[in-house]
């Protein structure tokens, strides 16, 4: 697992979590925010599949974004974007 971060315009933060060991297919992937989903190659693992339902809910409260990518195989990442809500003034 590698986490990256980078500013973009100076005012977004992009963090990214890049998942090297297995990908989710396409077909899952749209489920993967669902809460108590949990993909095929998830379950040898424990859990309950709430984990990304709740980033994501963090996420949208802050009005940020979140993104994943996957190439079903091999690599799974997940981008969230935290926007500044802070304005800079002129004095």
């Amino acid at each position: 697992m590698r986490l990256e971060t980078e500013i973009l315009d100076g005012r977004v933060i992009c963090i990214a979590v890049i998942n090297s060991g297995s990908g989710i297919s396409a077909e899952e992937l749209s489920y993967i925010f669902e809460p108590f989903f949990r993909g095929s190659n998830s379950r040898r693992e424990e859990g309950f599949g709430l984990g990304l339902a709740t980033v994501r809910s963090i996420i949208n409260s802050h009005g940020w974004e979140i993104e994943v990518q996957s190439n079903e195989e091999t690599v799974f990442s997940i981008y969230i974007n935290l926007k500044s809500r802070r304005e800079t003034s002129g004095g």
